[in-house]
């Protein structure tokens, strides 16, 4: 269904299509055109929060480098104002990450003949020190491949750091430098509703249920040598009928298709019809929305589900 067709069932529901067989003009149904993509909306939002959930899959391939537990560096430390904290040295260091917080002072800087030039120079701005710890990472371009790289902590102040490392690897960016957590983290999906389960399946082997993971109000964090494919299933929102002008939509706003389940998409106009009148006709209101929570309630969810495999023993057992 789209919402050309939303809108035709709509004013069916509430017996505003036509006129003695003919349909209505457009202008005499404006009132209630005005009122169908919102109360659409409204109504997906509340198929998808309920018995209409929108299943959909988030695919994590977890294989990072330099993966060895030897490297870790989560341990909080303080750099000590009137020192230099050299925290890592590389040669060619490609990339970096770490975290900080406060008042911090962070120099990248790479040897030659016997001189440290910089790199990179990082303070955060007067006033908008960070209060919790916050990733720096970056992108280097030594000019030697060989030439030592090191980050130097310095500053006039007192501040915590962790997880720092140089790799000799780059990225396609910035922001896609690795992160150096025990726990990687990365921010929900724009359209996340509400939480499933999560599986992983390691190698060539079958899905399993995956317990090392956190969610936070924004983002999902899980055990970085926990290694394999890692797959978030989740309820998500559904996509919302944009509508410039209902009283005159454009072709391409009236093909926008209406984002629910199949077999709730017969449902949606009554949902709407009923929301639309309610400030009209009390009743009929009533009696649209009774019929669309009726059909709400039939609806058969599909959670998604993993077969449990297994292998049978050669002697029939």
């Amino acid at each position: 269904m789209n919402y050309e067709q939303l809108i035709v069932a709509t004013l069916k529901n509430i017996d505003e299509y036509s006129r003695k067989g003919n349909p209505a003009a457009p202008s005499k149904t404006v009132d209630y055109r005005l009122k169908i993509p919102e109360a659409t909306n409204g109504i997906l939002m509340n198929l998808a929060s309920t018995t209409g959930k929108l299943p959909a899959e988030w695919e994590i391939i977890n294989f990072p480098v330099l993966n060895e537990s030897t490297r870790d560096t989560s341990t909080i430390k303080n750099h000590i104002p009137g020192t230099d904290d050299i925290i890592a040295t590389l040669p060619g260091a490609r990339s970096y990450f770490l975290e900080v917080t406060g008042h911090y002072h962070i120099v990248i800087e790479e040897k030659i003949d016997d001189w440290w030039g910089v790199l990179a120079d990082m303070q955060p701005l007067p006033g908008s020190e960070p209060t919790t710890f916050t990733e720096v990472k970056g992108l280097l371009t030594p000019s030697s491949t060989s030439a030592p790289v090191r980050i130097r902590l310095t500053g006039d102040y007192i501040y915590p750091y962790r997880h720092h490392i140089l790799y000799p690897y780059s990225f396609p960016s910035d922001a896609e430098v690795q992160q150096n957590r025990a726990w990687f983290e990365y921010p929900l999906p724009a359209d996340w509703l509400k939480f499933n389960n999560v599986m992983i399946r390691r190698d060539t082997r079958q899905w399993v249920p995956f317990a090392e993971y956190k969610i936070t109000p924004t983002h999902f964090a899980y055990n970085r040598y926990a290694t394999g494919e890692i797959i978030v299933n989740y309820w998500r929102r559904p996509k919302a009928i944009v509508v410039a002008d209902p009283k005159k939509p454009t072709a391409e706003e009236l093909a926008q298709v209406i984002d629910a389940m199949p077999d709730a998409t017969e449902i949606v106009p009554l949902g709407v019809a009923g929301t639309i009148l309610v400030g009209d006709d009390n009743n009929a209101s009533s009696y649209l929305l009774q019929l669309y929570n009726n059909g709400k309630f039939e609806l058969t969810q599909n959670e998604g589900n993993y077969g449990l495999q297994s292998v049978t023993n050669i002697n029939g057992w």
